[in-house]
């Protein structure tokens, strides 16, 4: 405790204020003059106060015996939604982490449980920002965010558990030897939120407890591939609804789609041994889902999309002859029809953009370059980030630089070289080839 010594001014002398704190509960002054002493009590963390004046004298020991109010409480209940009745037993704990979205633990906490009547009871708060996290077994965590004194002074604090919901699903036609895992994620994407199962053989899976809320489904499926051979997988993703003490059911057949298969070239040449990544852009949702299939020596392609659709299609190859040409886009957005069997020969291009980074007297300058794919006005902002594509790269001991091979697009090149500034050039057209 902290105690705050007042002694009254006295003639020409001006008030001074000394402090001290007891150890044990006892404090022992020991005072040259003789005259009142006003002494305030104190718990450095905050809270009410307790005050006490005291006279000296010069034959006689004053003594004091100071009681420091109870400091702001924190009370309140804890209950289940929907039938009201109060929960026994539940956890409740008060931390200083202000985040009340967030159910990890607090970063400083004092944890109580419920009594018989669903009430809980936490003393001595000292004021701040808290957070207070209820939680009991068969039931959803609840959180809220409270200002101590302000939002607690003689007002108690309701937490409503809700029970949780469960998501349960079949999927039909997974391929011979596929391998399928089933992910709910929650649409505010809090790590360490994820759930994940394996479907049984029926196809089957349950997810559960899950909060009530909206979130992601993702169905993976990874296929087994010839010896040698980029394996085939795809990418389901749906939004889900959990409603407290509800099944959400979730029925996802993989044998609809349309099947699309071709020849993929890059400059002209066929592509053996690469894997062909489509994913099918939605306006109401940036990702819909993912389908990978692999050439094979003739970079031949066969391909079971989910249904028509503007599509991104990448090349990936296992073996480029350059660092740089790992991954190539397909131009603008893929387009498919909602015919059945389609057959679709993909042309990659590669064009590429070379130069040199020089000083006014012809010397190589050691920079950095950035090139940004331009992409049409009109586009909505969600648009334009699904399709954008941006490139890095470091000029060489000559200052020279690369950049191979590109998506027939228009382009912004940005030029840093330290100690020198920064420029742009664009737009650069690039055509076919």
């Amino acid at each position: 405790m902290r105690v705050e010594i007042d002694v009254p001014p006295s003639g020409s002398k001006k008030q001074r204020g000394l402090y001290a704190r007891s150890r044990g509960g006892v404090l022992s002054l020991h005072l040259t003059e003789t005259r009142p002493v006003r002494l305030t009590l104190s718990n450095p963390a905050g809270g009410p106060k307790a005050t006490a004046t005291v006279n000296p004298t010069s034959k006689t020991t004053p003594k004091t015996a100071m009681t420091l109010p109870e400091g702001p409480v924190v009370f309140g209940s804890v209950s289940a939604a929907g039938s009201g009745d109060p929960l026994e037993g539940a956890e409740i704990e008060i931390g200083t982490r202000s985040d009340s979205d967030s159910e990890e633990r607090a970063d400083v906490s004092r944890i109580n449980h419920s009594g018989p009547e669903g009430t809980w009871r936490f003393g001595e708060v000292p004021e701040a920002r808290y957070r207070l996290l209820g939680s009991a077994p068969g039931y959803s965590s609840a959180a809220k965010t409270v200002s101590v004194p302000v939002e607690t002074n003689h007002i108690p604090q309701a937490l409503v558990l809700q029970q949780p919901g469960r998501v349960h699903g079949k999927v039909v036609g997974v391929s011979e030897g596929g391998i399928a895992s089933a992910k709910l994620r929650a649409d505010l994407g809090v790590i360490g939120q994820d759930q994940e199962v394996v479907p049984d053989r029926s196809g089957e899976f349950t997810i559960q407890p899950v909060g009530p809320g909206q979130y992601s489904l993702i169905l993976s499926v990874k296929g087994q591939a010839p010896e040698g051979k980029p394996a085939m997988w795809m990418s389901r993703y749906f939004d889900v609804a959990v409603r407290p003490g509800e099944t959400t059911e979730v029925q996802i057949d993989l044998q609809r789609g349309i099947s699309v298969s071709g020849r993929a070239t890059l400059g002209g040449k066929p592509v053996p041994g690469a894997r062909l990544v489509f994913v099918r852009y939605l306006r109401k949702r940036l990702l819909d889902s993912v389908d990978a299939a692999s050439t094979d020596e003739q970079g031949n392609y066969r391909i079971d999309l989910p249904g028509a659709g503007s599509y991104k299609v990448t090349l990936r190859r296992s073996k480029p002859e350059s660092h740089l040409g790992r991954e190539i886009v397909l131009g603008p957005l893929h387009e498919i029809g909602k015919d059945g069997n389609q057959t679709r020969d993909l042309h990659f291009s590669a064009v590429q953009i070379r130069g040199r980074l020089i000083d006014s007297g012809s010397k190589p300058i050691s920079g950095y370059l950035q090139l940004f794919q331009l992409l049409p006005t009109d586009e909505s902002d969600t648009e334009k980030e699904f399709r954008s594509e941006s490139f890095f790269q470091e000029t060489d001991e000559q200052g020279k630089f690369e950049f191979e091979p590109l998506p027939v697009a228009d382009y912004r090149l940005d030029l840093h070289a330290p100690g020198l500034g920064s420029r742009s050039l664009g737009p650069l057209a690039l055509g076919q080839d």
